[in-house]
């Protein structure tokens, strides 16, 4: 026994994984040295107190797990953020057990805290290169959308400049003509500006026809429709509408680009089960063979003759992130299918 536990104390304090132990008060009870080096509290600072370095709009989220352990439950892998005794917050992924007595009752709580800081730096990164590779391809698409609308603003214009006067439909039409070039423009800006993380319940219903009216000029220039069918109710999603948005266009994309000769990609919402929802999307291309298939989000793995490959690598890690998954079928000459399962807010 004495074996055992000198094992154990060696193994819990090598680790770089901070370790931790609270009673159901939250009192720390028990901590090893590498808390003290993620956190910077020393255990004479924290032993035999609560640990306070939870954000405030993060309590209830954590609330909610507290009432899971007691239940006899464990978190695996909840990536989260906490603060450290400076005040500076970083990136973590917690795995969060009970530990119980010989009755089987719930006495304490035992956290493994891994810093995921440098990860998450990284993928931020590779999110905004993607973001600013899609906008780059999407820009001759843009830019033919909005010179559209300009033509009829300046048609108008010389017609009042010659002192015809516009008439009240008129008026309208300019107005909306403003209207959609400031969509255009503001949906543009959305996609290229650095978002932090904000998950909150989202419509992915609107998220689609937004980036329907987005990808639209695109799709034209290239002879391609999408067609839409959503149900008339629609359970809403928990996640970060920036990340969705990339997603989708990121699926979007490849899916135009599958039909060099034009056709429609078809974009459908189905309720799985009341807890998933299902964003489907389906083209009539090229498709993709088997051998492809299984590397799908490998990076540097692409069929395109300059792509890189990240945009799918990307695209699964945000889904992952989101609790979901993203499936590929596809036949050569047939077309492909992309499900993307995610869980409703509740």
């Amino acid at each position: 026994m004495r074996s055992t536990r000198n094992y154990l104390d060696s193994f819990v304090n090598h680790t770089s994984d901070a370790i931790h132990v609270e009673d159901l008060n939250g009192k720390v009870l028990q901590m090893n040295s590498a808390f003290e080096k993620m956190y910077g509290w020393s255990a004479d600072e924290i032993l035999g107190k609560p640990l306070s370095n939870i954000p405030d709009q993060l309590e209830q989220e954590y609330e909610k797990i507290l009432r899971s352990i007691y239940q006899h439950e464990s978190i695996t892998d909840y990536e989260t953020v906490r603060y450290t005794k400076s005040g500076h917050h970083i990136d973590v992924s917690i795995t969060i057990s009970p530990i119980r007595d010989d009755k089987d009752e719930v006495v304490a709580i035992a956290s493994i805290t891994r810093n995921i800081t440098a990860r998450k730096q990284s993928e931020e990164a590779l999110l905004q290169s993607e973001k600013l590779s899609a906008i780059g391809q999407l820009a001759a698409g843009v830019a033919h959308e909005i010179r559209n609308p300009l033509t009829t603003l300046k048609g108008f214009v010389q017609l009042q400049q010659k002192g015809i006067s516009v008439k009240e439909d008129n008026l309208k039409v300019m107005l909306s003509e403003l209207d959609r070039i400031n969509l255009i423009v503001s949906e543009f800006l959305f996609l290229a500006k650095p978002q932090a993380s904000n998950f909150q319940t989202v419509d992915i219903k609107a998220i689609l026809e937004d980036i329907g009216v987005f990808l639209q000029p695109q799709a034209i220039l290239h002879n391609i429709l999408f067609t839409m069918t959503f149900p008339a109710e629609l359970p809403p999603v928990y996640g970060e509408m920036n990340q969705l948005k990339q997603v989708f266009i990121n699926v979007l994309k490849n899916a135009m680009e599958a039909m060099p000769s034009g056709g429609t990609v078809r974009i459908e919402l189905l309720t799985e089960t009341p807890k998933h929802n299902i964003v489907r999307i389906i083209d009539h291309g090229c498709g993709i063979p088997q051998e492809a298939l299984n590397r799908l989000g490998d990076p540097f793995f692409t069929s395109k003759e300059n792509g890189t490959g990240l945009g799918l690598m990307v695209s699964k890690r945000i889904i992952t992130n989101h609790k979901g998954t993203i499936s590929f079928e596809s036949k050569p000459g047939q077309g492909s299918t992309v499900d993307i399962r995610l869980p409703t807010a509740h």
